[in-house]
């Protein structure tokens, strides 16, 4: 009797290792495939990254001489009507 209660224990327990195995195939893949969109957005956060370096050289640039260029006309403009 014991024995069929040894068999019936070491199924319970295969059973239970190969639901346990099948959960963690899944998580795998879905880890896989959250690894994969985060590469992903880690490429499009530097391409914006460069961008927004350009914007900011651009900027520092330009800005400057549009503040000089304000400062040097006079206001208020009086326009002929």
């Amino acid at each position: 009797m014991s024995w069929q209660l040894y068999g019936i224990l070491q199924y319970r327990s295969m059973e239970a290792s190969k639901m346990l195995a099948e959960k963690a195939h899944l998580s795998a893949a879905h880890m896989e495939s959250m690894t994969v969109d985060m590469h992903d957005i880690a490429r499009k956060t530097k391409q914006e990254a460069v961008s927004m370096r350009i914007i900011t050289l651009v900027t520092l640039f330009f800005l400057p001489g549009t503040f000089i260029s304000v400062r040097l006309v006079p206001f208020p403009l009086h326009l002929n009507r």
